[in-house]
């Protein structure tokens, strides 16, 4: 796998000049479209296709540019952008492509970093809100302080399930910390009712803190994210715990758990080729190894599930003529196909975003740029209900 990802990669740079070509042309079309909506979808269409790719080759200084670049043109939109700080990136990313085509250090960033810097000053990291529910402020305090050192975050406390789920009704927060016993409404019941409850948290990350792992279960089917098991290791294993919410990279949408049996059928939907190609060097990864299809658009998908009838469908949300939610919405009006479950992949990151997608019922979202050395285990992970 690390050889084609390699070869996989190298060609993706040989290419990536093409592309950036096609963004600068857009840019430059931005100026005689009136309105400017054609230059202006496709011009965000390649950048998030171009981000994507890098991130998922390990090329990060390019998705990171890409990133900032897609910030700045959402914020501004297409009757505002500063041509010349858009042509300055531009510039940097012909710059970057051309050292790692020299053969020189992929992994060497810094130097890029700072010029990019001084075209976009980065914004400070945004706090994690999390809500600490434990009825002793000893070790309220001691998550708190722990996740402190590593992290930045703001902390609220509550020492009851109830009062909690009050919160987390109507506040809005990042990740749920709780203890088994925290009152009538104990930790798992809590974790349960925020998963079942059309809130704000519903598909936030949950942390289940416990002396013995068998009180995780509820027997709801909506059990916690993530189970630690208090031990000598528990300073080590929370920020190792907080670490993987903050950086996840797939979520499971809120339907309850149930047996979906061998996954022997997959059809993956994305326009990118290069996306797909890390699609199938991934599934690889899955025993026993499953039938998987492609297609290249929305459109394709639809003709091809006319006479294919796979387990699960893996999907790009920003494809051109018909997005995944308008793929989907079509797949949700034939009887035939309504049932197959769905699991997003997105280049969005903030969590309106992927509580929008999950909101549309589908199994899960996987973020972009993912290692595809561990996408099947993100596959298995949500096609059974496991973290």
């Amino acid at each position: 796998m690390e050889d084609q990802n390699v070869s996989m990669r190298d060609d993706y740079l040989s290419s990536l000049a093409e592309q950036i070509e096609n963004i600068e042309y857009l840019l430059m079309a931005l100026r005689h479209d009136k309105p400017p909506n054609s230059s202006w979808d496709d011009l965000l269409r390649v950048i998030h296709s171009v981000k994507g790719a890098a991130g998922s080759l390990g090329v990060n200084f390019i998705g990171t540019v890409c990133h900032q670049f897609e910030t700045y043109l959402s914020a501004t939109g297409p009757t505002k952008i500063n041509l010349d700080l858009c042509l300055q990136l531009i510039d940097l990313l012909f710059e970057y492509i051309n050292h790692c085509l020299e053969g020189k250090n992929i992994a060497n960033d810094i130097l890029f970093n700072k010029k990019l810097e001084a075209i976009i000053p980065s914004k400070k990291t945004a706090d994690f809100k999390i809500l600490i529910v434990e009825n002793t402020q000893a070790m309220s305090e001691y998550y708190a302080k722990t996740l402190s050192e590593k992290f930045m975050v703001t902390i609220t406390y509550e020492k009851t399930g109830i009062r909690a789920f009050a919160r987390l009704i109507k506040e809005d927060y990042d990740a749920l910390l709780t203890s088994v016993y925290v009152g009538e409404l104990d930790g798992p019941s809590l974790i349960s009712a925020v998963k079942v409850c059309r809130g704000p948290n519903r598909n936030i990350p949950t942390l289940l803190i416990t002396s013995d792992q068998n009180k995780a279960i509820s027997g709801t089917g909506f059990d916690s994210d993530f189970v630690l098991k208090k031990s000598q290791n528990l300073h080590n294993d929370l920020l190792v715990y907080f670490e993987d919410i903050f950086n996840k990279r797939f979520f499971i949408g809120a339907i309850a758990k149930n047996d979906r049996g061998e996954l022997k059928k997959i059809l993956c939907v994305d326009d990118d080729e290069l996306i797909r190609g890390l699609v199938k060097i991934g599934l690889k990864k899955l025993l026993p190894l499953p039938e998987v299809q492609f297609a290249e658009s929305g459109k394709n998908a639809l003709a091809k599930l006319e006479n294919y009838h796979p387990d699960l469908i893996i999907m790009d949300v920003m494809m051109p003529e018909m997005t995944g939610p308008e793929t989907l919405n079509q797949i949700r009006l034939d009887k035939l196909t309504r049932a197959i479950p769905v699991i997003f992949l997105t280049g969005q990151h903030e969590k309106a975003e992927i509580n929008a997608l999950l909101e549309l019922g589908v199994l899960g979202v996987i973020r972009k740029p993912f290692d595809n050395k561990k996408l099947a285990g993100y596959i298995e992970a949500i096609w059974h209900r496991k973290c």
